[in-house]
């Protein structure tokens, strides 16, 4: 995950310098029930902060926040991999860079049973043991 926006947003508003100045700066927010507005951080003393940002957006469809982060519409919290054809284009540029935003978190979901099958079971190990190395 990163923090990223768009050159011209950029120039309008300023780059962050620090953890408070984020609260000053215009959101594009992932929101789908159980998800937040904070963003997570590492910050400088290494200790995890929690950014606020003004939702100035609210979208559901993170191809959506991609193209309003292009547009210029504010700052977005995105997997690294997804904005990456961007930031080689300009289009966008990182903010805070996947040193310091902390990962979401990916849940494999399966019905309540007494026994797991074991067609489950390898799903779930081959998601956990690939999912990392697709998403660096």
């Amino acid at each position: 995950m990163a923090i990223c926006a768009a050159p011209s947003y950029l120039a309008k508003h300023g780059r962050p310098a620090g953890i408070e100045d984020f609260e000053d700066h215009d959101g594009i927010v992932y929101c789908r029930p159980g998800h937040g507005k904070r963003w997570s951080v590492s910050g400088p003393d290494g200790h995890i902060h929690y950014l606020r940002v003004k939702a100035r957006l609210r979208l559901d469809d993170v191809q959506s926040i991609i193209d309003a982060a292009v547009s210029g519409a504010g700052l977005a919290r995105l997997p690294c991999w997804m904005f990456a054809r961007q930031l080689r284009a300009g289009e966008l540029e990182l903010v805070m860079n996947s040193d310091r935003v902390l990962a979401t978190e990916i849940h494999a979901v399966w019905p309540r049973a007494l026994h797991l099958p074991s067609k489950t079971r390898l799903a779930i190990d081959a998601l956990a043991a690939e999912i990392p190395t697709l998403i660096g």
